[in-house]
């Protein structure tokens, strides 16, 4: 019966631990002259960083810069889209200056009002009611049979109104 005996293996050395525990050893053994010279060496290389990275940043403005005027002048030279142009001109065709000119919105309540008129005096020209799509009454021009009457029972209201008006003054 063999029994072999295993050998611990060393761990391997973590090189993130050591490359943080070197120097800070160094640092709390080293002397005062040492100290001041690590720290100068520190802030020159902090200082040639700091204008390596200012020069970085000042390429890549200028590499932004001329991209960007690059495509403008792109921009620029394009021609127009002639399809785009060819569509414009076919929905123009035969129409005025005056018909070019872009209407301005009514606002809300004006262009209410308007449809509406529109809407009575297109029925009006078709020979049906003012306010609904019926066929006018035969002693009419504006109103149907149902619209009519209400008209008229209305204006007997007002009339009847404007006597009691006139008993009581």
């Amino acid at each position: 019966m063999t029994t072999a005996i295993q050998k611990k293996q060393p761990e391997p050395i973590d090189i993130e631990h050591f490359d943080v525990v070197a120097p800070l050893h160094f640092l709390l053994t080293c002397s005062e002259t040492s100290l001041g010279n690590f720290e100068i060496s520190k802030l020159t290389d902090v200082r040639n960083l700091k204008s390596q990275l200012h020069k970085v940043l000042d390429d890549l403005m200028d590499a932004i810069n001329q991209a960007a005027l690059a495509r403008l002048f792109r921009a620029l030279e394009t021609p127009p889209d002639r399809i785009a142009d060819a569509k414009a001109k076919i929905k123009n065709m035969g129409r005025t200056p005056e018909d070019l000119v872009p209407l301005l919105s009514l606002n809300s309540g004006q262009a209410h009002r308007t449809a509406s008129v529109t809407y009575q005096n297109r029925n009006i020209e078709e020979g049906k009611c003012s306010i609904c799509p019926k066929p006018l009454a035969p002693n009419s021009v504006r109103y149907c049979e149902k619209h009519l009457a209400a008209c008229r029972n209305r204006a007997r209201a007002r009339s009847e109104r404007g006597s009691c008006y006139e008993k009581s003054i």
